[in-house]
């Protein structure tokens, strides 16, 4: 059947989703091997694939070694996902289809196909050079407490969780007990900033870097300065908030590690070093909106992305000063992509509204935090202030299509839906003026 590359990405991740809930069904995928619940298994999965980290059970004491490498492997095709399949395929074969091409476009919005496969080869030797390398550096700190083998599992898990951007981990507190180790926080910290800024940002700042690109395009320049940028405002907003609350009685060095680190994966991640749930309501609202915005086209996370945001921001900008076009480095922005940009901004809010709306109703919870939770799925990220274990079914199932949308983008997901064509308009209306604000 000849689907469009939309619908082809969605059924991707729902076919790799109910494999993923197969296998963590097992007996031997579970300590406790007679207790089954389906839903949480298919939470688990959802959350893996869609590398996102938000959890209903404690992955290192309700799974067993067998089900924490399934989870893993679904944390990694999460987040290669399609492209990296049709790349090895491609490898493989010699070729890729021109349906698996169209998915490779319409994941790293890639506008020509030439040199397609060279460009994918070099995506994944980068993906798994950074991951091999995080997982050394890992494992080399972790060795002072565990022995080889379980410090080399432990690095190499959480070495891709972290580039992929999932914040999954094998601690029942995620990485609190590793607030003040600066070696761990930097590794995954960077980890992450790498996996999220974007493949073909890393592509071309890897030519950058070896002196075989002279200058970086638009797009690159405009995702390094929107990612160093919330950096930076996330980790002066964090540490002046909680300063006097979770950062309290910390040294002043480690308050600044762990507010950048938040800052970090506040924007699709999910790992935390204190617990969220005891931030203040407006550190809090902070988060949500790193949360929002997320990472980079392209790469291993969710949200909006700092260029939607960074072109709805520079459209605004222009409509204030009431110029005609919409400049980002002395080079116009299409309105195609203008168009573009707003819808993703517009129908993100109105999802994230939706579902918070529907969960009010569902749950006993406060309006925040059901807030907080229902942007950590769209976003990707995994954060969470202790709500998502509690919900009810109806709720987890809700939060579960909330990670597919965010994961495969809310366009991209109507997109699928409604199997537009881009059939060409044959009847042009005539103009008329409607008052706007």
């Amino acid at each position: 059947m000849n689907y469009s590359p939309a619908k082809l990405i969605l059924l991707f991740f729902m076919a790799v989703i109910l494999l993923g809930t197969g296998l963590l069904s097992l007996p031997f995928a579970r300590t406790d091997a007679g207790s089954l619940s389906l839903l949480t298994n298919a939470f688990t999965a959802t959350s893996s694939v869609c590398v996102t980290g938000l959890l209903v059970v404690d992955i290192s004491t309700y799974y067993t070694f067998f089900g924490q490498l399934i989870i893993l492997a679904l944390i990694q095709l999460g987040g290669f996902g399609y492209m990296a399949l049709s790349t090895m395929l491609g490898v493989f074969i010699g070729k890729i289809s021109l349906a698996g091409r169209g998915i490779i476009k319409e994941v790293l919005d890639v506008s020509s196909f030439a040199g397609l496969l060279h460009l994918l080869k070099k995506i994944i030797a980068l993906v798994l050079l950074f991951e091999g390398i995080g997982a050394v550096i890992l494992t080399a700190f972790f060795m002072r407490q565990y022995p080889f083998w379980k410090a080399l599992y432990y690095g190499v898990f959480h070495s891709v969780s972290a580039f992929c951007n999932a914040g999954i981990s094998l601690f029942s507190n995620n990485l609190e007990g590793y607030a003040s180790h600066w070696g761990i926080l930097l590794t995954v910290g960077m980890l992450i900033i790498i996996g999220g800024i974007g493949f073909l940002v890393l592509v071309e700042g890897w030519g950058f870097l070896r002196k075989k690109t002279t200058k970086l395009s638009v797009h690159s320049k405009l995702v390094i300065g929107m990612t160093v940028l919330l950096i930076l405002a996330g980790t002066l907003g964090f540490l002046f908030l909680e300063k006097g609350n979770v950062l309290s009685g910390k040294s002043t060095g480690d308050a600044v590690l762990n507010s950048c680190f938040h800052s970090i994966t506040a924007r699709t991640a999910g790992f935390n070093v204190v617990s969220i749930a005891l931030c203040r309501p407006v550190t809090a609202i902070l988060l949500i909106t790193l949360m929002f915005i997320g990472a980079s086209p392209g790469g291993t996370g969710g949200g909006i992305k700092t260029s939607t945001f960074a072109v709805t921001a520079a459209f605004i900008v222009a409509i204030l000063y009431q110029r005609e076009t919409v400049n980002i480095y002395k080079k116009r922005i299409s309105v195609e992509l203008l168009n573009k940009a707003i819808a993703v901004f517009v129908l993100s809010i109105m999802l994230v509204v939706i579902v918070t709306t529907l969960l009010m109703e569902i749950e006993t919870h406060s309006s925040l935090d059901l807030l907080f939770e229902t942007v950590s799925a769209f976003g990707t990220v995994g954060l969470s202030r202790n709500v998502t274990p509690t919900l009810s079914n109806i709720g987890q199932a809700l939060i579960m299509v909330t990670m597919v949308i965010g994961r495969i983008g809310v366009l991209t997901f109507l997109m699928a839906l409604i199997e537009a064509r881009g059939t060409p308009e044959l009847i042009k209306y005539p103009e008329e003026k409607v008052l706007i604000g």
